[in-house]
């Protein structure tokens, strides 16, 4: 199962696309209903509206103009906004 995606894109002058890197997180579920990954969600807060967490660890699967994995330097903090319908 393929999970979230990260891009790099390298820009040149006047802000034109130069070069793009791109990783993913490999994910799966096992038997146990557990999720196994190298990156991880921290759900914070869930106010019925806005969910407030943080994502750790690192995008392990290099995609087209990747190598190597793309560590997540200390945590990236999120706040969505949902409609629960």
């Amino acid at each position: 199962m393929s999970g979230l995606g990260y891009t790099e894109t390298k820009t040149g002058r006047f802000h034109i696309a130069k070069s793009m890197a791109t990783w993913t997180s490999d994910s799966q579920f096992l038997p146990d209903a557990s999720i196994t990954s190298h990156l991880m969600l921290r759900l914070d807060t869930f106010d019925g509206s806005v969910a407030s967490g943080a994502l750790l660890g690192s995008f392990d699967v290099p995609g087209a103009g990747a190598t190597g994995s793309a560590p997540v330097d200390g945590e990236l903090n999120f706040r969505f906004p949902f409609r629960v319908q």
